[in-house]
């Protein structure tokens, strides 16, 4: 979740099928919710996430040792069935974060982690808001804008250069 910005239907409801090798992504088309199966929130939601090799690496060591299931699911439980959303957090999240000697978060605070990292290393609002499934620019503003604010150091004498240069004045 931390290097997908997937909510946590989406990663209960991602299959292996699901998972692009070739070219590093990974399709986010259904969630996992209330004990079945739904489209995504909205039609934006159904995206392609690109994913880096490090994490390629660690899932397909998973999907050696991950339990088989009818349903192909890449986080299943134990019988290779939908795992409860409970059970995720308190049988892998919270342990995870406990052994790293990191504080308690919730799921959803991974995504934000996910977006905040996006914005910090200068990603576009777009690029933010394909990648989040977010149905429109106002969403990813309305929760991420404070951290779009850039300095307005030099932006009168770029404006300036730019209205004075001889490609504009001719």
């Amino acid at each position: 979740a931390l290097y997908t910005g997937l909510r946590e239907s989406e990663v209960l409801g991602l299959q292996w099928g699901d998972i692009d090798w070739a070219s590093s992504t990974l399709h986010v088309r259904r969630a996992y919710r209330d004990g079945a199966f739904y489209d995504t929130k909205t039609k934006s939601s159904r995206r392609r996430v690109p994913i880096p090799g490090s994490l390629i690496a660690d899932l397909k060591r998973w999907k050696l040792a991950c339990p088989n299931g009818k349903l192909d699911l890449v986080f299943p439980n134990g019988e290779g069935n939908p795992e409860n959303p409970s059970n995720l957090l308190h049988r892998g999240l919270y342990p995870a974060l406990r052994r790293a000697e990191l504080r308690q978060v919730r799921f959803h605070d991974l995504r934000h982690t996910y977006a905040s990292h996006l914005i910090a290393n200068g990603e576009s609002p777009k690029i933010v808001q394909t990648l989040m499934g977010h149905s429109s620019i106002q969403v990813t503003f309305d929760i991420y804008g404070h951290m779009f604010k850039g300095s307005t150091q030099g932006v009168a004498d770029r404006l300036d250069e730019s209205l004075s240069s001889k490609t504009v004045a001719d």
